[in-house]
Parts: C-alpha cells; sequence; structure tokens
C-alpha cells in the first residue's frame, strides 16, 4: 500500500503525545473506495480518526492511497475442444 498525507491538514487534529518517548501520533482511517479506482490511479482514502465528541462531524480527508500488489489478469475461460479423433475408448491400451 502506498499512501500520501495531506500534512496541512492532520495539524488541525489533536495528535496523541505518548509519556513515554514523547513523540507524536495520529490516528488515522484508511479504507477502499467504494466507487473503486478514481482518476489518479487512487483505491483507498484517508481520514483522520474521530473522537466519540466529534462523531457527528463531518470527516477530515488528508489523502489517498494506492494498492501496490500485482494482480494477475484473469485468463479468459478456455473453449471446449471438439473431439475429432472419434472415441477415446477405441484405444487398443
Amino acid at each position: 500500500m502506498y499512501v500520501s498525507v495531506h500534512l496541512a491538514n492532520c495539524h488541525k487534529s489533536k495528535p496523541i503525545l505518548t509519556p513515554k518517548n514523547e513523540k507524536k501520533y495520529i490516528s488515522l482511517v484508511l479504507w477502499e473506495n467504494k466507487d473503486g479506482v478514481d482518476k489518479f490511479g487512487n483505491t483507498h482514502s484517508i481520514t483522520v480518526s474521530k473522537t466519540v465528541e466529534e462523531k457527528d462531524q463531518p470527516n477530515k480527508y488528508v489523502g489517498n492511497g494506492k494498492d501496490l500488489r500485482k494482480t494477475e489478469p484473469k485468463a479468459a475461460p478456455l473453449a471446449p475442444v471438439p473431439n475429432v479423433g472419434g472415441d477415446v475408448d477405441d484405444l487398443p491400451f
């Protein structure tokens, strides 16, 4: 998965500060787009996680993502081959 996050949209949210290492973290939500691939090839969207108090507020979109897994193209189903050599039961072995 490759993602791109617009940091200017993230700073408005409250990052989580952990007391142990004093590093800042932000919780994000990543999901697959229900409309499929957009015109830029993005397959996923990213928003900032909401608290219980923020559940009725609109999502804060901060980025998009692309699925990097290589998918094998599906082969077309094979057509049945006609039996041109007669019945298989008449073989001598």
